[in-house]
């Protein structure tokens, strides 16, 4: 405690959230996790040493400037959420890409019309003519 009476918290312990238990159900999520915290205490130049199935604990190795240390705990907090934020959804499996080529007309264009999406481009509609090799969706 301090000598306020209070619990002093450490800014270098992260509280592992709920989702942790994943990783001992899952071999191959808790490789990735252990290899995605390695490459993050070497990007940091920190040891981050995972406590049981509880917490991780930041440690610099050698001198670590507070602007680094602060970066280096937003990065962990972002780390953590993305490895086990429950509230996540699973993340959109890449559409596989194609490449096409279109018939476009001189006059008439292409004939189709898209909208911007977070995969890039989707197709809003198709004219019969010229004709592309396309569905709507798309």
């Amino acid at each position: 405690g301090d000598k306020n009476g209070g619990t002093r918290v450490d800014p270098d312990v992260f509280k592992l959230p709920k989702g942790s238990a994943e990783l001992q159900r899952d071999p191959e999520k808790a490789k990735t996790f252990q290899e995605d915290l390695r490459t993050f205490a070497r990007n940091f130049n920190l040891s981050a040493e995972l406590v049981g199935m509880d917490y991780i604990q930041l440690k610099p190795i050698g001198f670590v400037p507070h602007d680094t240390k602060q970066k280096a705990r937003e990065e962990l907090r972002m780390l953590l959420e993305f490895h086990f934020s429950a509230s996540r959804p699973d993340p959109p499996r890449p559409s596989p890409t194609r490449q096409i080529h279109l018939r476009v007309h001189p006059e008439h264009g292409a004939g189709i019309e898209l909208r911007v999406s977070e995969q890039g481009y989707l197709l809003d509609f198709v004219e019969d003519f010229p004709g592309q090799d396309l569905s709507v969706g798309d």
